[in-house]
């Protein structure tokens, strides 16, 4: 029976019946096998490749394997099996000490016979560090993908095309985890060696490695849309195109990878301004990871709940408020079940879903609902901070988003300390990695002119709006379609607080720069067409203000 399930599964994999009958097969298969451990395991390792996901059933194969192991090496193999198969149905904490256990199992072994027993033992150890991961000890799983990698790459070199394969699955692992720690370098560099070994293996061998491929391809996307969003989209688009690819042959399989792909697409659109453009690949996303969670909830609910977080966000930035509400709220309640099985692993998540839903609250007119939100988000984020995880930057954006909340309520004191704190925590990020963080901290820079603007000081607002517009300016510059709007924002609360100074000559300057910049972004929306207006307005009050110095407003 094996055998034939294995024949359905590499000649018919595209067709979901034939699918469903190799898994039966499998079933029958081991349910008659005995305790003959090669037929078991036989069945294990071709059930990973026949369905998609794991399952309960793994589980007891697992368990059946690891009952009737006849050697060592047989009792090593059926750890790694089970401890994989533990984590791979969310239940990480028991897949941590089998797989523990598993490693030390093949420490054992291959301490009589090293290079003969190095790819098992390496890959025990990836899947070590991945449970970690998955358990949100980031720093843990690092350092036993490391020790991995320094295995594998100490091969002979009469076995280097042998342990070729076992160098990508780790550089995968670790590409992943290199994305938590915050190390870009690091990262940059994993993926440079890890892209050619990929290409080679799939030219290879298509079959097996496309999908690595694209898993590799789509985690590289997230990484450039943090810091060069430009160059994420054609990585993205490529993961995205594969996928469809695989989805033709094996259309219930690859699913995963698409939902992945599609997701990450969108936030690289996103990240670049194109939010109309990241709606369609997120709402086909969402589908995907809606047909995934019905069929297997604890391997796919953390991906629905991250692709109706990104959807959520966009449809709020579109003013598209009802909706987003919604979807955020859902990505919410995913997420705070998660965070309370897996707190260490989902905690971030969580807060990334609280702040979006409060922003969209905010957005919607309703601070005293976004309020509690943001607070709980910004205690997670202490909380992760002081633990020494990485995300200071999420735990500032936070900061300055509740400064704009309190302002919002009319509580103008209470919004200048965390609005302070923000800014002090990402003009140091700023200083390491000005690329990256220097839009968050103009962002902050302006909220902070604002709040100490709102609470009557408007002399000490001055510096902090000036030094936004001064970094906007410039971010602009670069990146006009994304930062030309933030700049006519922040110019036009330079020209507010100056005309409440009694400077008239410097808000007549800025306030006809605000009309260039809103002339520039109009393209016929409604939104666009009113910011002119307003800034029009804006000129024609410093007009009023008294006679201005210099040359005439246009």
């Amino acid at each position: 029976m094996v055998r034939v399930a294995r024949r359905l599964e590499v000649e018919l994999s595209e067709v979901p019946a034939a699918t469903a009958l190799a898994g039966e097969l499998l079933r029958r298969a081991t349910d008659s096998s005995g305790d003959d451990p090669r037929t078991l395991r036989a069945a294990f390792l071709l059930k990973r490749r026949a369905v998609v996901d794991a399952s309960v059933d793994d589980v007891h194969r697992g368990e059946r394997l690891v009952e009737v192991a006849r050697d060592a090496v047989g009792r090593a193999e059926a750890l790694v099996d089970l401890g994989t198969a533990l984590r791979d149905v969310a239940r990480v904490t028991e897949s941590l000490d089998v797989l523990d256990a598993g490693v030390e199992a093949w420490r054992r072994i291959a301490t009589g016979d090293p290079d003969r027993y190095r790819t098992a033992l390496v890959s025990a150890i990836n899947a070590m560090g991945s449970a970690r991961w998955r358990a949100g000890h980031t720093q843990a799983a690092l350092a036993a993908h490391r020790e991995a990698l320094d295995l594998v790459r100490a091969a002979p070199e009469r076995d280097r095309s042998w342990c070729e394969a076992e160098v990508a699955r780790v550089l995968i692992s670790l590409n992943v985890v290199q994305n938590d720690t915050g190390t870009p370098q690091e990262e940059d560099d994993t993926f440079a060696e890890l892209l050619p070994i990929l290409r080679n293996l799939v030219e290879r061998d298509p079959r097996q490695w496309a999908v690595f491929l694209t898993t590799a391809l789509s985690n590289r996307s997230v990484t450039l849309t943090e810091s060069r969003p430009q160059q994420a989209v054609p990585v993205a688009r490529e993961a995205v195109e594969l996928s469809r690819r695989m989805m033709l042959e094996a259309p219930q399989r690859h699913r995963n990878e698409l939902g992945f792909a599609l997701t990450n697409l969108a936030n690289a659109y996103a990240a670049l301004g194109r939010d109309r453009e990241a709606v369609a690949p997120l709402t086909e996303a969402a589908a995907v990871r809606r047909e995934l969670v019905r069929e297997n909830p604890a391997t796919h609910t953390w991906t629905l709940a991250y692709t109706l977080a990104s959807l959520g966000a966009v449809k709020s930035r579109l003013g598209d408020l009802d909706e987003a509400v919604s979807l955020e709220r859902e990505a919410v309640l995913l997420r705070r079940r998660l965070a309370r099985e897996h707190p260490a692993r989902y905690r971030r998540m969580l807060a990334a879903s609280l702040s979006n839903l409060a922003v969209t609250h905010s957005r919607a007119g309703e601070p005293e609902e976004a309020l509690p939100l943001e607070q709980e988000a910004v205690a997670i984020r202490r909380g992760l901070a002081e633990e020494g995880q990485p995300g200071e930057e999420h735990l500032a954006h936070s900061l300055s988003n509740l400064g704009v909340l309190y302002a919002e309520l009319g509580r103008a004191a209470d919004a200048v300390a965390p609005t302070r704190e923000a800014v002090e925590r990402l003009r140091r990020l700023a200083g390491e990695d000005p690329g990256r963080f220097e839009p968050a901290l103009a962002n902050a820079l302006l909220n902070l002119g604002a709040a100490l603007i709102d609470a009557g000081r408007l002399q000490e607002g001055v510096e902090p709006t000036t030094e936004a517009v001064r970094l906007r300016r410039e971010l602009a510059r670069r990146s006009p379609d994304v930062h030309l709007p933030g700049l006519a924002a922040a110019l036009t609360n330079l020209v507010s607080v100056h005309l409440d100074l009694g400077m008239t000559d410097p808000a007549a300057d800025h306030a006809q720069e605000v009309v260039a910049v809103r002339r520039r972004l109009v393209d016929g929306s409604y939104a666009h067409e009113q910011d002119l207006l307003r800034a029009l307005d804006l000129q024609a009050r410093v007009r009023r203000s008294g006679p201005v110095e210099g040359r005439a407003i246009r």
